[in-house]
């Protein structure tokens, strides 16, 4: 009978978990707490965006449709600030300036992973999560061995 090798287990990490939809941030923290991660969770982008501002994360589970401001938006802005804070111009505006303080001190020079989270399983959806930024691409329901998956590619460098 043929041994399979263990699957090395994934470090505890600290996630941000920034979704609208409050079954599904409770079932996703539930989740990530049972694999022995730290999990914070926001309502939408701008929340995203505070707590970025406040605390070192290792990865950001970020649902891309929300209302106030999405994740495609809250990933540009990270990106941005990442380079300095000198691009996303009227995106940047939106935000105010101790918050665009914070986010360009805590994030300048750095990579913070971003792990798009959606119900869209479209070829182009994933595309365009890419194209502004994202590490990588999960579904909505998503699997727990997908997401264990998906954020030991990312945390490890492996995307």
């Amino acid at each position: 009978m043929e041994q399979k090798t263990p699957v090395a287990a994934l470090k505890p990490l600290n996630i941000l978990l920034v979704e609208d939809d409050e079954m599904n941030r409770v079932v996703g923290q539930m989740m990530l707490e049972q694999d022995g991660h730290q999990v914070t969770t926001a309502n939408d982008g701008m929340e995203g965006l505070e707590s970025v501002a406040l605390h070192d994360f290792d990865v950001v589970l970020m649902d891309v449709q929300m209302p106030n401001m999405d994740g495609y938006e809250a990933t540009v802005i990270i990106r941005s600030f990442e380079k300095g804070g000198e691009q996303g111009g009227a995106i940047i505006e939106d935000i105010s300036d101790e918050l665009a303080k914070n986010l360009r001190t805590r994030l300048r020079g750095g990579h913070l992973p971003v792990i798009a989270m959606t119900a869209n399983a479209m070829k182009s959806d994933r595309e365009k999560c890419l194209e502004i930024g994202m590490d990588d691409y999960l579904t909505k329901p998503f699997q727990p061995e997908q997401v264990t998956h998906v954020l030991r590619e990312v945390v490890s460098g492996g995307r």
